[in-house]
């Protein structure tokens, strides 16, 4: 397990929505001294979760050059498992959420036995097909139809998983994987991916409305996703009651939310 602090989670963060920036650059927007910003970009070096890019000069070419800091792809990966009652999908990305490689299997039952059947093997498939060292991988992450309970651990399924009715998932899903488990429901997974790698990603503030087996969604508050009080903050429920031919294409759309100033505050 790799522990960042405050600033080197910030570090991260800005580089993952601008891209390569100088070191005088963080530090200007991060506003911390230079041998601050040089501390926490050795740390993260030595910890390989950012790299130097290639050397850049300003326009006019003189003075020294500065050298850009950037993600390194390779620093870290993790296994992503999404299933529907369609199919399953199991795949490996690397720190800037770039597929590295992906299985997908349709599904014809759907009980928790066959459909980990499917998502365990998938697993060590995908980190072995991308030629991945286990050691960086950081976790698994597992994401389906579904809202939560008052017990976290408790998952309120669509019709098509009635029978996950036992299945805790912080308990019973640690057992198939090789990694630390993490789980969210369908549509909260899908706004965290454009939180950091998709429309998402230079937004304080916006919802996202998914369409699948029913109406989800989520929002992120000042970058940061908000689960409400039983995690099912931006749901809109209304789990649809069967198959609906066409579905397998999901639909999302992303509302970028705004705070207003006025003159009297």
């Amino acid at each position: 397990m790799i522990n960042l602090g405050y600033n080197e989670r910030r570090l991260i963060e800005m580089l993952r929505g601008r891209g390569g920036m100088s070191r005088s650059e963080l530090a200007r927007e991060m506003d911390v001294s230079a041998p601050t910003l040089t501390r926490l970009t050795s740390n993260l070096l030595e910890a390989g979760l950012i790299a130097e890019a290639n050397v850049t000069r300003s326009g006019n070419g003189r003075g020294k050059p500065s050298t850009a800091m950037e993600i390194n792809a390779d620093g870290l990966f993790t296994v992503g498992v999404y299933f529907n009652p369609d199919d399953i999908r199991v795949c490996v990305a690397d720190l800037n959420g770039q597929i590295r490689a992906e299985i997908r299997e349709d599904l014809d039952e759907h009980s928790f036995e066959k459909i980990m059947s499917i998502a365990a093997p998938a697993a060590r498939q995908v980190v072995k097909d991308a030629g991945i060292d286990k050691s960086r991988v950081l976790g698994c992450g597992v994401s389906f139809p579904g809202h939560f309970s008052r017990n976290p651990g408790h998952v309120l399924q669509i019709a098509q998983f009635a029978s996950w009715h036992d299945v805790d998932v912080d308990r019973d899903l640690q057992q198939f994987f090789d990694y630390p488990v993490h789980h969210e429901n369908d549509g909260k997974a899908v706004i965290l991916s454009e939180l950091y790698y998709g429309a998402g990603r230079n937004l304080s503030n916006f919802a996202m409305i998914w369409l699948t087996y029913g109406i989800g969604g989520g929002v992120v508050v000042q970058r940061h996703l908000y689960r409400g009080t039983h995690r099912n903050a931006g749901e809109f429920g209304g789990s649809f009651p069967s198959r609906i031919p066409g579905l397998r294409a999901r639909t999302y759309a992303i509302i970028c939310l705004r705070r207003e100033s006025t003159s009297d505050g």
